[in-house]
C-alpha cells in the first residue's frame, strides 16, 4: 500500500485518510438480511477488522457476511481463519484500481470451514462459488461454539481501549 505519510517514522496510523472517523460516518447497528434463503450480514471495510464485528453477525445468525472494502490486500487479516473462528460463509470483495493508493483487487469467496472456493487477486473478476449452505449449518451444529460462549465473563471487550494501547506514533496522555 503506497501513500504520502513518512513510513519511516511510523505515522502511518495518524495519516488522516486512515483514520475512518474523519471520513466517514459510523453505523449504528448490524442487521441480517434473508435473501433468496440465506441469512446474510455485512460488513463494511474498516468494520471486518474488530473481532466483535464478526461475532455481532454469527449471533444475529448471518450464515454468510459479504465485506465489500478498499483495502490493498487481505494480507492483514486472514480471511478463512475469520470464516472458521466464526462458523460464517465469508464474501470478501476487494476493489481493484488506483484511488490514492494502490488495492489489488484481493477478492475471496471462503465457506464456513475456512475452504477458499474462489479467489482473484491483481485484477478485475467475477468470483463464482458453489456454497453448500446445509453443510455450513450442519458443521456449525457439530461444533456449538455459539452455545458454549461465556459472556459472564467477557465484560473487558465492552470497556475503552486503555491509553497505553493507542497506535505507536500517538501521543500517549494521561
Amino acid at each position: 500500500m503506497g501513500g504520502d505519510w513518512d513510513v519511516a517514522e511510523n505515522r502511518w496510523a495518524e495519516d488522516p485518510r486512515r483514520i475512518e472517523p474523519n471520513n466517514y460516518l459510523p453505523g449504528r447497528e448490524f442487521k441480517v438480511f434473508l435473501v433468496d434463503g440465506i441469512n446474510v450480514g455485512a460488513l463494511i471495510c474498516y468494520d471486518g477488522m474488530f473481532p466483535e464485528s464478526w461475532q455481532c453477525n454469527r449471533l444475529l445468525g448471518a450464515d454468510m457476511v459479504v465485506w465489500p472494502t478498499n483495502r490493498g490486500n487481505y494480507g492483514d487479516v486472514d480471511v478463512p481463519a475469520m470464516a472458521r473462528y466464526y462458523q460464517l460463509n465469508i464474501l470478501a470483495v476487494n476493489r481493484f484500481g488506483r484511488s490514492s493508493y494502490w488495492c489489488q483487487g484481493d477478492s475471496q469467496a471462503v465457506d464456513a470451514q475456512g475452504n477458499v472456493l474462489a479467489h482473484v487477486y491483481n485484477g478485475e473478476a467475477v468470483l463464482v462459488a458453489d456454497l453448500d449452505l446445509e453443510s455450513s449449518r450442519r458443521w456449525r451444529r457439530s461444533l456449538p461454539y455459539l452455545r458454549d460462549r461465556r459472556p459472564d465473563i467477557y465484560e473487558k471487550i465492552l470497556a475503552r481501549t486503555p491509553p497505553e494501547e493507542v497506535a505507536l506514533a500517538s501521543p500517549v496522555t494521561k
